[in-house]
């Protein structure tokens, strides 16, 4: 018999979920990230989560979780499964705005979803999860790699929006907030090249690896090697620190990043897709 399972805390969730999670970290580092910085908080100081674990006679076939005001959230998991889960969430939370996940499964999901609410999925991002084991030794570009830092934050506010704008990140993202934290807990980075040239940050963390996010260059810096050098600078750094691995994200309709990605020494492991319910 198929459940899916709400859990009422994070711990539990991790406790029941890790060892399904890990079998493929880079897919979904995702979860494990969300549930390792809740896990690092203090319970009054979490935000506000939602998860699930969906098991089979006992046996754990994946998860989910919602932080709202954003997408619901799912692993890979079999047709049946899914559509267990979409009755659950239906009983439950039936204003969820969207999913997103493995290609298949979101696909899956949003298709019972429509079924049982009469509410369209709208493919608002298509996006390919890379892993990065061992770097590309690549040409040394102009410029160098730094830490972003606070007199940073009003024009890094602006590339975030124009980052999310440029994605179709349609939720409602405090940019302002983001770019604050990561600020203050030095995980964003700057390419310097006389001037500032792109940004890139790092967040999630795994047992094994960190996730790479925040890739931007202003129009007028692109085509001149910024993102190339700042993503292998700051992938060595992650490296170096120990970790076995980087992930990504890249827009699957940016044949650009995703060709930078793959000459660093990315290698796909996943496509991802978002919905929007309408």
């Amino acid at each position: 018999m198929i459940q899916a399972v709400r859990v009422p805390t994070v711990e539990e969730f991790h406790q029941r979920s890790a060892p399904g999670l890990l079998q493929k970290e880079a897919e979904n580092s995702l979860f494990l990230g969300i549930a390792s910085n809740l896990l690092s908080k203090a319970p009054a100081d979490r935000q506000e989560h939602y998860f699930w674990v969906v098991e089979e006679d006992g046996a754990w076939k994946g998860a989910a979780f919602w932080t709202p005001p954003y997408r619901f959230t799912l692993t890979e998991m079999e047709a049946g499964c899914l559509r267990v889960l979409a009755d659950e969430i239906r009983n439950t939370f039936p204003g969820i705005p969207g999913v997103g996940g493995p290609k298949e499964s979101s696909k899956r999901f949003s298709h019972f979803w429509n079924l049982k609410t009469r509410k369209a999925p709208l493919l608002e991002m298509s996006m390919r999860i890379y892993q990065l084991e061992k770097l590309a030794v690549l040409p040394a570009g102009p410029g160098v790699l730094r830490n972003a830092e606070e007199e940073h934050t009003d024009f890094l506010v602006g590339w975030n929006k124009e980052l999310n704008r440029e994605g179709g990140l349609n939720d409602g993202v405090e940019e302002r907030k983001i770019v604050e934290g990561y600020i203050h807990e030095r995980r964003l980075f700057l390419w310097q090249d006389g001037g500032y040239r792109a940004m890139a940050g790092y967040g999630r963390e795994t047992p094994n690896s960190f996730s790479v996010n925040m890739v931007y260059t202003p129009p007028e810096f692109r085509r001149k090697g910024y993102a190339t050098s700042l993503v292998s600078a700051l992938s060595r750094r992650l490296l170096d620190s120990g970790k076995k691995t980087c992930c990504l994200y890249a827009d699957l309709f940016n044949p650009v990043s995703n060709g930078i990605y793959q000459k660093i020494g990315y290698q796909p492991v996943g496509d991802w897709n978002a919905y929007r319910f309408k």
